[in-house]
């Protein structure tokens, strides 16, 4: 499944690049070339690479190469967003899930009105938390509900995926939503012979009704996989029901909740971490959709595209001194997820090295940064000072890497390193949808990032002895 990560190599060695598996030749080999796929003019694929590399507490750049060439950052992206995020929200910003009531709950435990479920916004909530408000619902006395059962994900704007370019049954593509659970995904398992069963993360059974609230791939008949919902809220309330019956509480069929809803009473409440711990995890795990759905709110906006305009005017505002361009940045969302962004090593260099000492809200963005070792090369470190800091990015034929390195001097040096192949990419992206899991397109471009992430250690590792 295709991820959004940014992470970039040197120019590969004639050889290796020689070596590499061409997505081109492949499709010429089984014939797609010029049927589904138009032949490009180019006949030869060509990776690039740029990099840049900055001494933090001086500001000087100690290396450059090809810097002010815009690249795609893939989810390098997320770097320029999470310092908007922290700039426009406050530390202590957290986001509450509510059960709310519109009546009394009688001597025999039926609530006399509508039971609403409201979501406050809150990308990180799980099933765990769903089952602990239904928990807390019982214990507040409810057996049944004589009215309606009504959810509310109207805190954020509802959008159908990320990103309409991406495939809309790709898990890191979700909608949007004020209510949704488990980043918007569920797991299907899906046997031969037998019923197709969701289950959640803690591997509680959870039947695939009601009907609607996915789309399966046609061709989806064993294994499993994991999927984005249709409808965050539906599926959340559906979800909820699920851990209401489990403590014998009758609910009626989930609704959607009218405008204006007179519920008011809190029967039930979960609140989110605050929002530094949010972002950290949103960093580490690249979770597209807790970037995006913080962006939305941070930015009052209504699309992500309008959340990346409107990140992208705020990070030139705080960076004035960037060589900027209408052309060389343009953010398309918060998460990256779009071949459509740009962004040169350059910005990407200096936008690191502002991470390195920046804070908002008394909140420091450095250690929001995955801690990474130099050896095994990335492997997660989870000390208080690991040698690397750092945010990837990947998207197949692009690739980015930016961090903060601390040499073996002890200097703290930020980089950023991104590499694309254009051509490749846009015969990539002209394949069908239904076409792009198969193994003749995939494997050339599993090489490709492989090749680059061989590269970029190459580079890290010689500057952390170079400097």
């Amino acid at each position: 499944m295709e991820t959004v990560q940014p992470v970039t190599p040197a120019r590969p060695k004639s050889a290796r690049r020689q070596s590499l598996p061409s997505l081109r030749d492949t499709l010429l080999a089984v014939g797609l070339l010029g049927c589904a796929v138009a032949p490009l003019a180019s006949a030869q694929a060509e990776t690039r690479t740029g990099y840049a590399v900055i001494e933090v507490d001086s500001g000087k750049v100690l290396l450059a190469r090809d810097v002010r060439a815009p690249y795609i950052p893939a989810s390098v992206a997320k770097l320029p967003a999470a310092l908007v995020i922290l700039d426009r929200l406050p530390a202590e910003t957290r986001f509450t899930t509510r059960l709310l009531s519109s009546g009394s709950i009688d001597k025999k435990g039926v609530l006399q009105g509508d039971l609403l479920l409201v979501g406050g916004g809150d990308p990180s909530l799980v099933h765990e938390d769903l089952q602990q408000m239904a928990k807390a619902l019982a214990q507040a006395g409810v057996k049944k509900v004589s009215g309606r059962f009504l959810y509310d994900g109207s805190a954020v704007p509802s959008l159908p995926a990320i990103e309409p370019r991406q495939p809309d049954d790709a898990s890191y593509n979700p909608p949007l939503g004020g209510l949704a659970v488990d980043s918007s995904r569920f797991l299907v398992r899906w046997p031969k012979g037998k019923d197709g069963v969701t289950k959640a993360a803690t591997g509680g059974e959870i039947p695939l009704a009601p009907a609607g609230l996915v789309d399966l791939p046609a061709s989806f008949t064993s294994g499993d996989k994991w999927l984005p919902v249709k409808d965050p809220g539906l599926f959340a309330a559906s979800v909820f029901a699920v851990y209401a019956r489990q403590e014998k509480i009758t609910l009626p069929a989930p609704q959607a909740a009218p405008a204006g809803s007179s519920a008011t009473t809190t029967l039930a409440s979960h609140t989110s971490e605050p929002l530094p711990t949010l972002l950290r995890d949103g960093l580490y795990y690249s979770n597209n959709m807790m970037l995006e759905t913080l962006a939305l709110q941070a930015t009052a906006s209504a699309t992500p595209a309008e959340a990346g305009g409107k990140i992208n005017a705020a990070v030139q505002q705080m960076l004035p001194n960037v060589a900027w361009s209408k052309t060389s940045f343009v953010l398309h969302n918060a998460s990256g997820l779009t071949d459509q962004s740009q962004m040169t090593p350059g910005q990407c260099a200096a936008l690191t090295a502002h991470a390195a000492t920046a804070a908002f809200h008394g909140v420091a963005v450095k250690p929001l940064l995955r801690g990474r070792k130099l050896d095994p090369f990335m492997a997660d470190d989870p000390g208080a000072s690991p040698l690397l800091r750092t945010k990837t990015g990947t998207m197949f034929y692009a690739r980015a890497l930016s961090g903060i390195l601390t040499t073996a001097t002890g200097k703290d040096l930020a980089f950023c390193i991104m590499s694309d192949d254009a051509e490749q990419r846009r015969l990539y992206d002209a394949l069908p949808f239904d076409s792009r899991d198969d193994a003749r397109y995939r494997d050339p471009a599993k090489a490709w990032l492989k090749a680059a992430r061989e590269q970029e250690e190459a580079l890290v590792k010689e500057w952390y002895g170079k400097f």
